[in-house]
């Protein structure tokens, strides 16, 4: 036990010494050196060193255990706020350094021995170059760092605030005795240990605390603290995973009856939920690389497991909506900044879809009906969101094929019209040319066309195989082929025009030749099955387009009304114009050629 009052005389005492000695030696040291140099001589060279040497056999050997203990002592005054000179337990530390350039085994010092200082010391021997100081000074400062910080953080702990506790939290830095890396390393690691490793269940528990309070400032602080310890990150990134997976999972599911049939909500949350993350990350975790990574996966868990995919069971529903968010950016129609704002956060969703064969193959089918139909923004847009695809991940190279044959098409349709047609009745026709295998299209089925567009298949088929002398075979595709067909003046109360599949035309343009039919006579006209006529006449039937009369017949309604002049009868499932209430009694007889087909977008496998 050291009284303050004979700490201070043995520090005092110790340090006049030194002084004293060390400046007579290097007085003294210079006469012999410059003697020795105006005599040519080495004989007195190293009358310094031998100062030195002296004073390590006649002072330090006879008094190292009460110097180094008062030197501790003087520091551990320092520690509690006290009067700290520095100057003189930096005396002692320098006397060692220079005395202590060689090896002994002379000097043993008893402390209680701390499993973590033990390993910290093992570890000295590779930077510290001076082995007396290493020995009689660093060493036992090394126990006594450890065994004040643990008394001091248990007392503190028993009773005050964790928050003050990170405040007040202690750091290694210029106020030490001996500020070098020989002293600094190890001193940090014992003082980590002392305070953060004996407590790091503490340290958990209130990690989670500031997680879910957010405070950024506070979780800053454990993970730099934390970080000193290599072994407590992975703990860190477990409870951090935990709560991403947890609060991400609730807010998906709050917004789940929704986002099933809103694409952009569900985009939206994701990526505020990456946004919020992301910086919570980079404020609390200085955007540590793999505490990023375990962001990522949880997002990709609780983004594919949650109440829309029935809790991971139909996973394929997260990636079908992040296509169908797509979609609608790259559509026709949405303002420039909307687009460029919205397929920046679906490339960002993109990064957590773990089922990427279903987001394949959805964006495959939508991308197919943007360029069939008209429907994309442009060829160019749509290659650079394909490029930026496969980025993120494994992207096949048939979108890219889907694009160059659109392309091609309007070459090959150019070259057609080129032709001559003059025989053709005036209609406006195009094709596009799928090569089997690439586009998502089923096996095709044939039936029976109406005149005008029969021609125009025939004309192209000629064409075709003109030009490339029968070495491609054509297939058309003319279940999912659409076009439109015009009502003819005074056939309804204004002039519509109707949008329509290729089966819906043949239908419709029947009533061109009849004022009604039935089933049978529908599927002998246009070679269709009974059952597939049957669900085309619900649909126009739905639409108020055809009524069908107790015979069995269907006949069209010339009461028909709707307050649009261009109706789409594709989507009349969903959306259904409503039509006037019809009296009973015949229809009255329609004019002859009451429908007249303006054009029609034809596909075909080439």
């Amino acid at each position: 036990i050291c009284r303050t009052a004979g700490v201070r005389i043995c520090c005092v005492e110790y340090s006049k010494g030194w002084t004293a000695y060390k400046k007579s030696s290097e007085d003294v040291a210079k006469i012999f050196d410059d003697l020795s140099t105006s005599l040519s001589s080495s004989f007195f060279m190293g009358y310094y060193k031998m100062a030195l040497q002296v004073w390590e056999r006649e002072i330090i050997r006879k008094t190292f255990r009460k110097i180094t203990m008062a030197a501790l002592c003087y520091v551990d005054r320092g520690r509690d706020g006290l009067e700290f000179q520095r100057n003189l337990v930096n005396d002692f530390v320098v006397s060692l350094v220079a005395v202590g350039t060689h090896e002994t085994g002379d000097y043993n010092i008893e402390f209680e021995t701390y499993n973590g200082v033990v390993e910290v010391f093992k570890t000295l021997s590779t930077v510290c170059r001076y082995p007396l100081y290493r020995e009689l000074f660093l060493k036992p400062l090394l126990h006594q760092t450890y065994r004040y910080y643990v008394d001091w953080s248990s007392n503190f702990l028993k009773d005050g605030e964790f928050s003050e506790y990170l405040e007040l939290r202690v750091f290694c830095g210029e106020k030490d005795p001996c500020f070098d890396l020989c002293t600094l390393v190890p001193l940090c690691m014992v003082c980590a240990d002392a305070l953060v490793m004996r407590h790091i269940d503490r340290f958990y528990s209130e990690f989670v605390t500031f997680l879910n309070d957010l405070q950024i400032e506070k979780l800053l602080i454990i993970y730099d603290l934390c970080n000193r310890i290599p072994s407590t990150i992975d703990k860190l990134k477990e409870l951090l995973g935990k709560y991403f997976a947890r609060v991400g999972l609730k807010t998906i599911n709050q917004i789940a009856d929704k986002a099933e049939k809103s694409p952009k909500l569900f985009v939206g949350t994701i990526v505020q939920l990456h946004d919020n993350f992301s910086k919570l990350v980079k404020d609390s975790f200085r955007t540590n690389n793999e505490f990023m990574t375990t962001m990522e996966v949880s997002f990709t868990e609780f983004v594919a497991e949650n109440n829309i995919t029935n809790g991971g069971k139909t996973e394929a529903k997260s990636s079908r909506l992040i296509a169908s968010y797509y979609d609608q950016l790259l559509r026709k129609g949405i303002a420039a900044e909307e687009r460029l704002s919205g397929l920046e956060k679906a490339i960002i969703a993109c990064k957590y879809i773990r089922d990427k064969d279903t987001f394949n193959d959805h964006y495959q089918k939508l991308l197919c009906k943007r360029l069939i139909y008209h429907l994309s923004v442009g060829i160019e847009t749509e290659k650079e969101i394909v490029s930026k695809l496969r980025e993120k991940f494994q992207c096949p190279r048939v979108f890219d094929s889907m694009l160059t044959e659109t392309l091609k098409s309007e070459i090959e349709m150019e070259d057609f019209k080129k032709e001559d047609n003059n025989s053709l009745p005036v209609l406006d026709f195009s094709v596009i040319l799928l090569t089997e295998k690439v586009w998502p299209f089923p096996s095709t089925s044939n039936f029976s066309l109406p005149t005008q567009l029969n021609d125009y298949v025939n004309a192209f088929s000629a064409f075709y195989k003109k030009k490339y002398k029968n070495k491609r075979k054509l297939s058309w595709i003319y279940q999912v082929s659409r076009g439109e067909l015009s009502a003819l003046d005074g056939t309804f109360n204004k002039k519509y025009v109707f949008l329509c599949t290729t089966q819906q035309i043949a239908i419709l343009m029947l009533y061109n030749k009849y004022d009604s039919c039935k089933i049978n006579k529908i599927a002998a006209e246009i070679k269709l099955p009974n059952n597939q006529i049957m669900s085309l006449l619900q649909v126009l039937c739905k639409t108020n387009l055809l009524i069908e009369k107790d015979s069995g017949k269907f006949c069209l309604d010339n009461e028909f009304k709707s307050e649009n002049t261009k109706i789409d009868l594709i989507r009349a499932v969903a959306t259904t114009n409503t039509g006037t209430q019809r009296k009973g009694g015949e229809v009255q007889k329609l004019k002859r050629d009451v429908f007249r087909s303006l054009s029609l977008k034809q596909l075909l496998f080439g």
